[in-house]
């Protein structure tokens, strides 16, 4: 029996270490105090009565100052101490183990400490004192962060949510993970010669002013450059970079120092923008903080190319592929909406209807290609001579309408006037030839409670009136239009 009770105590020792093993003090001292974790002994007034060597890696002072003072006093750090203390009184409160997750900012770099806590009791069974052990897990708490992040940014790409929303939420993520940068998102204009900021909530004004439109070339800071390369550009000191030459003192200005910038591209390689990293010091990046970089690209890619395909599918539904006016539908559900809060606050509105004279002769002539350049053309002219109120869509063939939002009767004709003589006006050269085409339009002006359908009906029995009365002329109610003048060709074609 007694030797069955030594093999018991035994293991009791091995396995409650707090209880048996550490009562000696001695011992407790020889076990732990090479070990990587920080481990404290605090008595039941939380003042420290041992603390191992650990503690000198994130917080340099004497390990003797500690001693007889709770965290607090004894000069912790208040992100540690605070937290530290409360945790402690539960456990004397509570008497049972707590657990708390600590953090550190010390030189710029972040620590995550799992800090456990649990009352100690002597052999009669008496709590005494309250065993600390912090480990540091800052790299599985980040990545768990990141995860959630991350997680959190799908949803929103998976919702909809507005691109620059989301391209706001992936800068976030990126400064949570590492702390002092200033991150920002590029996006390529739609030349493909520029970037504009899309996103950089913590940049100094004044330089994200100078963002707005940023050159792409070899050597035009880090973005511009690596959008031109479609590499990573890492500038660890931008006063000492022939790239920040245009840049320079603005950056300066800001107070930046460092700026790391990588493409974003399609799952095809086509470039959508940049992300960049920028720091108030000189400073390069370690492999994890390149990870991290090429990890959060990849989402900002999935954001840019998703939007990308939704622009286009709107562009599909709601665009003619070939003038990029409103399609029919598209400038029938708009005209209506215009319409609709016209007749609310009882403004005025106008539609013109618009038909290319003679547009088979030219296709006739000198082929299709030559005809859908004549159709590009008048849809430029259309754009040049309207407002950017109006309303203005390619029907079907060389046919067109356009919505005059707060448009009088005379204003109306003025307007169509304008851009008949502008359509006469204008040429384009094929093998030598020179083509001119020619426009009729018919405008009308709202009555009463009128439909679009009524409205457009109007208009187009007028167009007819204008091709019937020789093409080439503007035709509104109580309008007799002047002949066309001499000299004019009734073909299109010279």
């Amino acid at each position: 029996m007694n030797r069955q009770r030594n093999v018991n105590h035994q293991a009791d020792a091995q396995h409650f270490p707090a209880r048996n093993a550490f009562a000696d003090e001695a011992g407790f001292r020889a076990i732990i105090e090479n070990s990587s974790d920080i481990i404290a002994r605090f008595d039941l007034q939380l003042r420290c009565l041992y603390i191992n060597r650990s503690i000198m890696r994130y917080h340099r002072v004497q390990r003797n100052r500690l001693l007889g003072k709770t965290p607090e006093d004894g000069g912790l750090p208040p992100p540690l101490a605070l937290p530290l203390q409360q945790a402690m009184e539960k456990v004397r409160t509570l008497q049972c183990e707590q657990q708390v997750e600590l953090t550190l900012q010390l030189n710029g770099q972040r620590y995550v400490f799992e800090t456990r806590l649990f009352p100690e009791r002597d052999n009669a069974r008496q709590f005494g004192s309250i065993l600390c052990i912090a480990r540091e897990m800052t790299e599985a708490s980040l990545a768990r962060r990141l995860l959630t992040e991350e997680n959190a940014v799908l949803e929103m790409i998976a919702d909809s949510r507005p691109v620059n929303q989301i391209l706001h939420s992936i800068c976030q993520m990126i400064e949570s993970q590492l702390p002092n940068c200033m991150s920002a998102i590029m996006t390529l204009d739609r030349s493909g010669q520029t970037l504009s900021l899309a996103a950089g909530p913590s940049l100094p004004v004044s330089y994200a002013e100078q963002l707005a439109q940023l050159p792409i070339g070899p050597e035009v800071a880090a973005c511009g450059t690596a959008a031109f390369w479609k590499r990573s550009i890492i500038v660890n000191d931008l006063t000492q970079s022939a790239l920040w030459d245009s840049l320079g003192q603005h950056a300066a200005d800001a107070g930046l120092r460092a700026c790391w910038s990588t493409p974003i591209f399609t799952s095809d390689h086509q470039l959508l923008g940049t992300l960049a990293i920028y720091y108030d010091m000189p400073r390069s990046p370690s492999p994890s903080e390149l990870r991290l970089v090429y990890r959060c690209s990849h989402i900002a890619a999935i954001t840019l190319q998703r939007n990308l395909h939704e622009s286009q599918l709107y562009q599909l539904a709601t665009q003619d592929g070939l003038t990029h006016l409103f399609n029919r539908r598209h400038f029938i559900e708009s005209a209506e909406r215009h319409l609709n809060q016209a007749r609310r606050y009882q403004r005025p509105s106008a539609v013109m209807m618009m038909d290319l004279d003679h547009f088979k002769a030219i296709n006739d002539r000198y082929g299709h290609a030559v005809g859908d350049r004549v159709l590009t053309l008048f849809s430029h002219l259309c754009r040049h001579c309207l407002r950017g109120s109006d309303v203005v869509g390619r029907l079907g063939g060389e046919e067109f309408a356009a919505l005059l939002p707060d448009t009088e009767l005379e204003e109306a004709r003025q307007v169509a006037e304008r851009l008949r003589q502008q359509v006469a006006q204008a040429e384009l050269t094929h093998e030598g030839h020179t083509i001119r085409f020619q426009v009729s339009i018919g405008v009308a002006i709202m009555q009463s409670n009128e439909s679009l359908d009524v409205m457009l009906g109007h208009a187009d029995r007028l167009l007819y009136q204008a091709k019937s009365q020789g093409r080439n002329r503007v035709c509104a109610p109580e309008f007799d239009d002047k002949p066309v003048h001499q000299g004019e060709l009734p073909l299109g074609l010279a």
